[in-house]
């Protein structure tokens, strides 16, 4: 996963599963909220396990996963990690 500048409306991106070097991008704005920086990341790790899943379910889990975990205290201090 690599954190990089995407276009403005877009907080991440998965490679398809068949792509060789595939990653999971996070765009480097999303750090300055963590409801918007965990929803990025639990919306493309899901795609990049399970790629056939409607947009909608996925965007859908993300967002009410991300709320939940927010609720539970998670922080991610605007840090950016990238790990391959």
């Amino acid at each position: 996963m690599v954190y990089v500048k995407l276009p403005r409306s877009v907080d991440g991106e998965c490679d398809r599963p068949d792509q060789k070097g595939k990653q999971i991008k996070i765009s480097r704005s999303v750090l300055r909220n963590d409801q918007r920086h965990l929803e990025a990341l639990l919306h493309e790790v899901l795609h990049a396990v399970a790629w056939p899943l409607d947009e909608e379910y996925v965007a859908a889990f993300a967002r009410d996963a991300a709320r939940l975990v927010i609720k539970r205290g998670f922080r991610s201090h605007g840090k950016e990690e990238n790990n391959d």
